[in-house]
């Protein structure tokens, strides 16, 4: 935790990852500050966390046994990730965000982050740029006309193809958010589009598929459709025994309570019919 109050700011991405070259070995400390649109809180906000990073590096050193070595500060690197399909409307510098007089502003620090806009990036050059750019591909042209979005939803599916051997859970979890950003982001009259363009793409995984591209609400529909279906069979089982054999022991009741898979109480229930002795049910 960089700061004592982190429960009350927003919590950005620092990754610290090594650098190795001729001369020396070292963490650098890559700051992803992720935008969906503008915001003028960006330069002073990544400025914050760095450098309440660079204090926790401080206060890590203070508590060194001496002798200690001298103390440098981690490089940090960072990166405003914005992926909306417009420019960077908003400040940039902590200069920027000064008010006046404008004769102080030379004193500001010199602070930016590194801006990384997605609007800026042609689909073509993202396609290219590797699996996890494909995601990226997508977001760039969620706002286009239904035919040029498939064309590229395709391609990046496509694109995807040669990792699903080597790296197929890589593969599954970036196929996964293709789908689920094409079938959010579109029109509902067009999310079924997506998921036949990777079923078509991925013929030997079409039920896997099948299960990346099922909706949020689907999910929970479903869910909701499999407790209700428990709850009933179990009540017409314990229903039916009972009213064979009247009071049934809590073993009993907790089993059936405790059984998840509505074929088997199915199962169960057929057999109860036929019963003719409590003694001898079983599962």
């Amino acid at each position: 935790m960089l700061t004592d109050d982190w429960r009350l700011r927003t919590v950005d991405l620092l990754f610290e990852v090594p650098y190795v070259d001729e001369a020396a070995a070292a963490l650098v400390a890559i700051l992803i500050e992720h935008q969906s649109d503008t915001d003028p809180f960006v330069p002073l906000r990544t400025l914050l966390t760095t450098t309440g990073f660079w204090e926790r590096a401080w206060r890590e050193w203070e508590a060194k046994a001496k002798p200690r070595p001298p103390f440098v500060l981690p490089p940090v690197i960072p990166i405003v990730l914005y992926t909306a399909d417009v420019p960077w409307g908003s400040k940039r510098t902590i200069a920027e965000m000064l008010g006046a007089p404008q004769v102080l502003h030379p004193f500001a620090p010199a602070w930016s982050p590194v801006f990384w806009n997605l609007a800026e990036r042609a689909p073509e050059h993202l396609l290219a740029c590797g699996p996890w750019m494909q995601l990226m591909t997508l977001m760039r042209i969620s706002g286009e006309e239904e035919a040029r979005f498939l064309d590229i939803c395709r391609e990046a599916i496509r694109r995807l193809i040669p990792i699903r051997e080597t790296e197929h859970v890589r593969w599954s979890e970036l196929l996964a958010r293709i789908l689920t950003y094409a079938i959010w982001r579109r029109p509902k009259e067009e999310e079924q589009a997506p998921r036949d363009i990777a079923e078509k793409e991925n013929p030997a995984y079409k039920q896997e598929v099948q299960a990346m591209a099922e909706t949020g609400g689907e999910y929970l529909m479903r869910q909701g459709a499999h407790r209700e279906a428990l709850r009933r069979t179990r009540q017409h089982l314990r229903l039916l025994l009972e009213s064979k054999f009247n009071s049934l022991p809590e073993r009993l009741v907790q089993e059936i309570e405790g059984t998840d898979d509505v074929a088997k109480l199915e199962e169960a229930f057929e057999r109860a019919l036929r019963l003719e002795r409590l003694e001898d049910f079983h599962w």
